[in-house]
């Protein structure tokens, strides 16, 4: 044990608080320890358990204790340390509650009325000397092994691997390589298997593990399911996950371990090296299949300049592929960073990348908007956020001063276009341009304007089922009619849709996390106009909702969650034949007002909500002020997520 404790991480130095330990530094161990749990916890891990237990036979009911709580301890030095929190709080067995503090370079350790300080540490250092101790001294953390090896079983290891690291299992499994080698085997069929579906963009993949047990992968909108056991009955579910995901989150581990995952790493350099034998376009199949990022880090020396300059490639990539899928074309050419251009062409259900130096390479079981949902994948990742280099190079990001500044800013519109261009990726594209436009008007109830010499209009839900079809039908038709082709159909089908509205409220709350609300029931305006403007199509998107006083539960929430009262968010984007940019932009909000109690005023009934652009001539277009019902609660929830 003493050549587990002088490797890193270096055991802290304990300094008792006399006054409330009781006893100064030359007083016994024993008299030290008689204060209670928190000099048990400290002594515990500054010198560990097996040999004060050996040599101080008086205070062995207390390590005991220790060893007894050393998982929960550890779970919640664990929590604490991945949420960036400076406290942690144990309730142990004895319903004893042991608090631990970071304090500067010192951990602060206090129960009851008992302290104790480990000096130069934190509480990741804690867990690791924690681990290695229980490592070093099985018999007495009984509890901890078996939770910890019942956590090994658990997804081939996954679970285990995801949460602390090849790092931190070989400290508890040092001893144990059959294990180790196990987990790391796992790890590696697991992302590989991962990547293979996610290339190939398949939902759901069945792997076989290194004891030739099967688990079931799925993926879903923004979870990862998983089901183990005999007839895949046992299920976990990883919230805000996917098989990308998990994927860099293995590949990350093993860099950080590379002498356990030394065929995982070989097999990367493999796939690497393969595909930088295609040139220029070897590297654009990379970078799509693998992101920037990994791109970067696993390109050879040689390649690094063409790496780098795939952050810039992948947005006129995605550009150029979206405009050709909207526009339900077989070619696509695209301008790089260097000055040359590649060719994507869609041959017999794959992507085929061609350059100009005619160095081809093959996407299997790939089509234009498949590339494009990868590409989106990398671009709205919050976790590439730098202030250097906003995601990672990507630029789809702004400063909060730049989404409220009041007036014009190019910046702003620029973001808006991106973000909303790069979210639509992600909807349920039809052969019908205006099939979520069909569903949302008689859904929303809106109302409409002028179609052809007819005006329509929808009341409550008055109009039979059959007649408020047609009208949308033919409302839709009129929009088709001013179109003058395929992608200008689609991304005003989409613009003029409450995907669209929802997308723009995504943009604000991706800059700032405060710009979200509940959905009032007294003032909520969803408006899009829809105006021809020559070859163009121009459509006015806004979004704003403002909580009452009287609604006392939903100003509550709003306070309890740092939310907003109000909030409004309105842009202009013009359509054209061959894409679209946002012409203007505003974002809004206020925080709720102070909680001092008062007696509630009588609310006046809601007055009519007009349109700060003034009368507007066109196709027609849409505006409802209505209470929070049916459809309006789910744009509030998904708003409010």
């Amino acid at each position: 044990m003493d050549a587990m404790r002088s490797s890193s991480p270096q055991a802290p130095q304990s300094s008792l608080d006399s006054n409330k330990i009781g006893g100064g530094p030359g007083d016994t161990l024993e008299k030290k320890m008689s204060a209670g749990t928190a000099g048990a916890v400290a002594f515990g891990i500054e010198h560990g358990v097996g040999d004060l237990c050996k040599d101080f036979t008086i205070i062995r009911t207390e390590l005991y204790d220790y060893c007894d709580n050393a998982m929960a301890i550890h779970d919640a030095l664990h929590d604490a340390h991945k949420n960036n929190k400076s406290e942690a709080v144990v309730r142990t067995k004895n319903n004893a509650e042991i608090t631990f503090t970071q304090v500067g370079d010192d951990v602060r350790i206090s129960e009851g009325g008992n302290v104790a300080v480990l000096k130069n540490t934190n509480f990741y250092n804690l867990e690791l000397i924690i681990c290695m101790d229980a490592a070093s001294a099985p018999g007495h953390y009984a509890d901890f092994e078996a939770t910890m090896n019942e956590k090994v079983k658990k997804n081939g290891g996954l679970d285990i691997l995801r949460q602390y690291g090849t790092k931190w299992l070989s400290l508890l499994f040092h001893q144990k390589n059959g294990e180790m080698e196990k987990i790391c085997k796992n790890a590696q069929i697991i992302h590989d298997g991962l990547h293979d579906a996610y290339k190939n963009n398949k939902k759901l993949v069945t792997l076989t593990m290194a004891d030739k047990s099967e688990i079931r992968f799925g993926q879903g909108s923004d979870y990862v399911q998983i089901w183990t056991g005999k007839g895949f009955k046992e299920s976990t579910t990883l919230p805000d996950m996917s098989f990308r995901g998990l994927c860099e989150i293995l590949y990350q581990d093993a860099k950080r371990a590379p002498g356990y995952h030394q065929a995982f790493e070989e097999s990367i350099k493999n796939k690497f090296a393969e595909g930088e034998k295609g040139g220029s376009v070897g590297i654009l199949s990379l970078g799509i299949e693998y992101g920037a990022k990994r791109l970067i880090e696993a390109c050879s020396v040689a390649n690094k300049a063409s790496a780098s300059n795939f952050y810039r490639d992948a947005l006129s990539i995605f550009s150029g592929l979206y405009q050709a899928f909207l526009s339900s074309e077989k070619k696509a050419s695209v301008a790089l960073e260097n000055g040359t251009a590649v060719e994507f062409s869609l041959e017999k259900g794959n992507v085929e990348i061609k350059d100009e130096k005619e160095n081809i390479t093959i996407l299997g079981s790939e089509d234009f908007l498949g590339i494009c949902k990868k590409l989106s994948d990398e671009f709205l990742r919050k976790d590439k956020v730098d202030a250097a280099t906003p995601l990672g190079g990507y630029g789809i990001y702004i400063k909060d001063s730049d989404l409220y500044e009041v007036g014009e800013c190019v910046e702003r519109n620029e973001y808006v276009q991106k973000f909303v261009e790069i979210d639509s990726c992600s909807a349920d594209w039809s052969e019908d341009p205006f099939h979520q436009l069909k569903l949302d008007l008689p859904r929303m109830n809106y109302r409409l304007g002028e179609v052809g010499n007819e005006r329509v209009d929808f009341k409550d839900i008055k109009i039979p089922e059959d007649d408020a079809g047609k009208s949308v039908a033919d409302f839709a038709d009129g929009i088709k009619k001013k179109c003058r082709n395929m992608y200008q159909q689609r991304m005003v089908g989409y613009l003029a849709s409450q995907k669209c509205m929802l997308s723009l409220l995504r943009a604000g709350g991706y800059i700032d996390s405060k710009f979200t609300a509940l959905t009032s029931n007294l003032f909520l305006v969803q408006s899009i106009d829809i105006i021809p403007e020559g070859g163009n199509v121009k459509v006015v998107v806004e979004y704003t909702t403002r909580l009452s006083t009287s609604e006392v539960n939903k100003m509550d929430m709003a306070r309890r969650d740092n939310t907003s009262s109000s909030l409004s968010a309105k842009a202009t984007f013009i359509v054209g034949e061959k894409g679209f940019y946002c012409e203007k932009s505003s974002f809004s909000r206020e925080d709720p007002p102070s909680n001092t109690w008062q007696m509630a005023k009588p609310s006046a009934a809601p007055t009519a909500v007009t349109n700060d652009n003034g009368a507007v001539e066109g196709i027609g277009k849409h505006r409802k002020q209505f209470d929070e019902q049916g459809d309006q609660q789910a744009v509030g929830q998904e708003n409010k997520q």
